[in-house]
């Protein structure tokens, strides 16, 4: 539970926290992504069509959380580097599909085990019971909670 709140400091502060341990893990998974040519954003569009293999723009963006428009030029610059291959939608002509290329397939394996060591490395401290629960704790905190106002 939280100190009294007088007692309360920055470092009590669970987003705080938890802003400070995103930072650290972006930063090391900045550090193995670069060496392949992309951004981590690029790399989480890489990973997720590893996973989902054929979709369009809308679809990815809320795969990876991020907009549509920021989507769409990741993609425009990944199609641009040869990691993806962009068709038109036969479904709606407005939209467009992404697949990723042989080149893409690969780097975006290299991804997979860069995140999964990422994770490993900030997960060795903890048991694989305790991550399992930290994995869970996450997930009821990032239900949106009702207003208390």
């Amino acid at each position: 539970m939280l100190p009294q709140q007088n007692e309360y400091s920055l470092k009590d502060s669970v987003g705080y926290r938890l802003a400070e341990l995103s930072g650290q893990m972006k930063a090391e998974m900045r550090r193995r992504v670069t060496k392949f040519g992309i951004t981590t954003q690029q790399g989480a569009v890489l990973f997720a069509l590893s996973r989902e293999r054929d979709c369009n723009v809308t679809q990815l963006a809320d795969n990876i959380g991020v907009d549509f428009g920021g989507t769409s030029r990741l993609v425009d610059r990944l199609e641009s580097k040869g990691f993806v291959s962009v068709s038109p939608d036969g479904t709606d002509r407005r939209a467009r599909r992404i697949e990723l290329s042989q080149k893409g397939r690969q780097v975006a394996e290299k991804v997979l085990e860069a995140s999964w060591e990422t994770n490993r490395l900030f997960l060795r401290r903890v048991t694989q019971k305790e991550a399992t629960q930290f994995r869970e704790i996450l997930d009821m905190l990032l239900i949106a909670p009702e207003s208390v106002d």
